[in-house]
């Protein structure tokens, strides 16, 4: 009987009056102020001897065992410790119980659904993230107690936090089920609206962002023009090569200024469709941060193998570029280039499994250059011979009417051409990214 407290009633404990209460037998029967005394006293003994079996029955009821359930224990409720439960949005878990579940309560149901499965087995199913409470009680009067934490997906979060905030360097984990971010931001502003948007995916949230004081940089536009160009289509227009004569394998730099020769050379050759543009990529970076880009294809590489068959292996050609801009104090804008050009010559052939395949060439550079206002930098000195099969009129005869066309001298000429890369750096007054150092 545990936890009940005891009460015994003695006799000793009953009013000294009501022990000391006896029948009278010496009251004379006709004198009948005697009798009325006598049958007061009477009814004062029965109201007294009344009262004391009141008392004897209530001392027996407190001090009876306390009721019992069907198995003949004591019917005692066990308030045990709350239990954690932490589940992620939209699984499903199912507890198994060592009792009967009689009834339960649990407190949102927009934010879990419970199903009973048998006496012993609920299903939990979690529905959005958020935090509750369920209780379970047995036909015993047993109570287990659970609080309930439900979390969303950590890509999730990650996804919809570098959409909404691309600026600030964050880091995200999950520490036993509750969220941990790290990083640096730029105000206490950003941590609030950080913090509030978490607080959306994950009912815990362990906050260690620090604000750091940002750096605003300008934000530097990089336009890149690779182009070709034929010295017989240069001779043809009568247009003058304007730089030193390009050696093969060794690859050179010039500024191109505001006006000088290689400007002029560029207009006309423009203005006659002499160059050809291969591809003109742009990139949008910031000071300080390199930008790369990469164009080309895959030339497939036909070799044997020491058991009869054949290897196929792919060699990339093209170019890859990295520039890193820094702008200095004095406006200029200094560009570390790191130009890889790979060159497929089909002048010169390799044998392999009695086919001709082209060369691959190979050049590589480390360019530092300043650029003023409207100055270009041009890359150069990585020439190419082309054989190209030209059509010439036999006098008279390629004149004739309906057969002419098909009378003609064919002639192979080797044609030079030289590959240019033209790189610009544009800053952009209006366009500025705060980043923390």
């Amino acid at each position: 009987m545990n936890g009940l407290n005891r009460i015994v009633i003695r006799p000793s404990s009953l009013p000294k009056n009501l022990m000391q209460l006896r029948p009278t037998s010496n009251v004379k029967p006709n004198d009948a102020n005697a009798l009325n005394e006598r049958n007061e006293r009477s009814s004062m003994f029965s109201k007294r001897v009344i009262y004391f079996c009141v008392c004897m029955t209530l001392a027996g009821y407190v001090c009876a065992d306390p009721p019992s359930n069907d198995d003949g224990q004591a019917s005692i409720t066990v308030e045990a410790e709350p239990e954690s439960i932490k589940l992620r949005s939209t699984e499903q878990r199912t507890l198994v119980l060592p009792f009967n579940v009689r009834r339960l309560y649990f407190g949102d149901s927009q934010l879990m659904k419970v199903e009973p499965l048998s006496p012993t087995k609920i299903r939990l199913s979690a529905l959005k993230p958020g935090k509750t409470e369920m209780r379970l009680f047995s036909a015993q009067g047993h109570v287990q107690q659970y609080d309930i934490v439900i979390h969303a997906s950590l890509v999730e979060l990650k996804s919809v936090l570098a959409r909404e905030f691309p600026n600030e360097q964050l880091a995200l984990s999950e520490l036993n089920g509750d969220l941990l971010m790290s990083g640096s931001v730029s105000s206490q502003t950003m941590i609030d609206r950080i913090d509030q948007v978490a607080a959306e995916f994950y009912p815990q949230v362990v906050n260690h962002l620090e604000v750091v004081p940002s750096v605003v940089e300008p934000q530097i536009q990089l336009k890149v023009r690779i182009m070709e160009v034929s010295h017989l289509q240069l001779e043809k227009h009568n247009i003058q090569w304007p730089l030193s004569a390009t050696k093969i394998g060794k690859m050179e730099h010039e500024v191109v200024g505001q006006s000088d020769k290689l400007r002029t050379f560029f207009k006309a050759a423009a203005d006659n469709k002499v160059l050809r543009l291969i591809a003109a990529p742009e990139m949008l970076t910031i000071n300080g941060r390199a930008a790369e880009f990469e164009i080309g294809g895959k030339l497939p590489r036909v070799t044997p193998n020491d058991n009869g068959k054949i290897d196929v292996e792919y060699e990339p050609w093209g170019l890859k570029m990295a520039v890193l801009p820094e702008r200095l104090a004095n406006g200029e804008i200094r560009l570390s280039i790191k130009p890889r050009v790979t060159q497929v010559d089909a002048s010169q052939r390799t044998k392999a499994l009695h086919r001709g395949l082209p060369q691959v060439r190979y050049h590589q550079r480390d360019i530092l250059a300043n650029l003023g206002v409207d100055e270009q930098l041009l890359i150069y000195g990585m020439p190419l011979v082309r054989v190209r099969e030209t059509k010439e009129k036999i006098p008279l005869l390629s004149d004739l009417p309906l057969i002419g066309e098909s009378i003609y001298n064919s002639r192979k000429v080797q044609e030079k051409i030289d590959l240019l890369i033209l790189v610009e750096a544009i800053e952009l007054k209006t366009g500025r990214i705060a980043l923390a150092p």
